[in-house]
């Protein structure tokens, strides 16, 4: 949609009123004197007609076109509230499915290839069915982000147990001065990866951080944490996943 723009007239483009005063001033004497005599004759017939009283069947036609006028809206309002109903309805019944979609993709484990802090490439196909994975996806300036990191590399057992993926968007720099904070590179267990262009974020239908899921040993679905994961439910979900799956 192109916005309309007010544009001031221009001396080459003139107005309706410049329009009209060349028209009579480039016009011969008598021309001018017809024009203006025409001009008042329509003026005074105008006038007699307003201070004439308005018949009765004039009125009631009068009443009768406001009665549609009045119907004629009505109706064009029920017409943009039933659209309004079905294209919001629409979008929510089209929210819901891909909301759907998202968490059957969550169910299976992740699959193609992610950049390290390196530079380098990681395959999810690579990662070993010996021990759970935590998958975290995060932001490295989200402070929800942050606690939850901090709370994982402060948990006894859960950076041993665990293998623990961290996924974000931001670029090497941003994700490698992270790590350094954090110190996550004196753990094993954990790897912090590089979604360029967000696509496993999309994927699993990903809209806030942080957003962390948590498969078993064989890769299988467990359960996930929207938000800021409590680190002893989600040690219990790496721990027990067994418990987690019959409470589900």
């Amino acid at each position: 949609m192109i916005p309309f723009t007010h544009r001031p007239l221009s001396a080459g483009c003139p107005g309706r009123e410049q329009s009209a005063h060349m028209v009579l001033s480039t016009s011969a004497n008598g021309d001018r004197r017809k024009k203006c005599i025409f001009l008042v004759r329509r003026a005074s017939m105008f006038m007699h007609r307003a201070s004439v009283p308005v018949p009765l069947c004039s009125r009631l036609s009068t009443a009768h076109a406001s009665h549609m006028s009045k119907r004629t809206l009505a109706l064009g309002l029920l017409v943009i509230v039933i659209g309004a109903i079905g294209y919001f309805g629409y979008g929510m019944l089209t929210e819901s499915e891909a909301e759907k979609q998202a968490q059957t993709q969550q169910q299976q484990f992740p699959s193609g290839i992610l950049q390290t802090t390196g530079g380098g490439t990681f395959e999810f196909a690579s990662v070993p069915k010996d021990r759970p994975v935590v998958l975290m996806f995060f932001s490295p300036t989200c402070p929800y982000c942050q606690q939850e990191t901090a709370e994982i590399v402060q948990h006894k057992q859960l950076p041993q147990d665990a293998t623990i993926l961290m996924v974000s968007t931001f670029a090497r720099n941003a994700l490698q001065a992270y790590v350094k904070e954090y110190n996550l590179d004196q753990f094993d267990n954990i790897r912090v990866l590089r979604d360029f262009g967000g696509s496993l974020f999309q994927k699993y239908g990903v809209e806030g951080v942080p957003y962390t899921i948590v498969y078993d040993e064989s890769h299988r679905y467990v359960r996930a944490f929207k938000g800021k994961a409590d680190v002893n439910r989600l040690y219990a979900a790496v721990s027990s996943p067994e418990t987690v799956e019959s409470a589900n």
